[in-house]
């Protein structure tokens, strides 16, 4: 069996950055400003519908993404993001999702 290395998109900035922590102590807190998405492979699609996702249904890109961004968010993370960095996740998505067939490449 082989593997095939996995696909990233390019960073998507956050704004405001996500920080993770605090910087009590010895322990720094992690500040997140940028999040690359993974072409998703199928099992990772599992419980979703492809339809949903294609309309970028908020609750399926909710339930996808912290499956495939790096770092991995959380939902509650994704939740509490400004809506335009949701929208631009949702796009990389949508890029990975597009039929191989409709692409204009050759």
């Amino acid at each position: 069996m082989t593997t095939k290395t996995p696909h990233y998109s390019d960073p998507v900035k956050l704004s405001p950055k996500i920080t993770r922590g605090s910087d009590k102590g010895d322990n720094k807190a992690q500040r997140i400003d940028a999040v690359r998405v993974r072409r998703p492979r199928s099992g990772e699609l599992r419980g979703l519908s492809l339809s949903e996702l294609l309309i970028m249904n908020t609750d399926q890109m909710l339930t996808l993404l912290p499956r495939i961004t790096e770092p991995a968010l959380t939902e509650p993370e994704l939740s509490d993001l400004d809506p335009s960095c949701l929208l631009d996740l949702s796009f990389e998505v949508l890029d990975f999702l597009g039929s191989k067939k409709l692409s204009p490449n050759p």
